[in-house]
């Protein structure tokens, strides 16, 4: 999550403010329409694990992986 809002400041300076939500940040205009359902997931990983303490595992950890990859690829962040 916070490599995924490393992305979004280097792209979009000042787009992430420290008050924003997951869901806020997700719904940002400064991350394109085909990244946000990869870092919608793994936001709601977090958000699942983090917040309301549920064990994450290997599987959780998989779909974050190849969320983060298809949130980080170039060709999602192409207007």
């Amino acid at each position: 999550m916070l490599r995924s809002v490393q992305d979004i400041e280097k792209r979009q300076p000042r787009a992430v403010r420290v008050s924003l939500t997951t869901r806020e940040i997700a719904s940002l205009k400064a991350v394109p329409d085909a990244a946000r359902p990869a870092f919608t997931l793994i936001g709601a990983v977090v958000e699942r694990s983090l917040f309301g303490g549920d064990a994450v595992g290997a599987p959780d950890f998989a779909d974050c992986r190849q969320a983060y990859e298809a949130f980080a690829l170039p060709e999602g962040w192409r207007a």
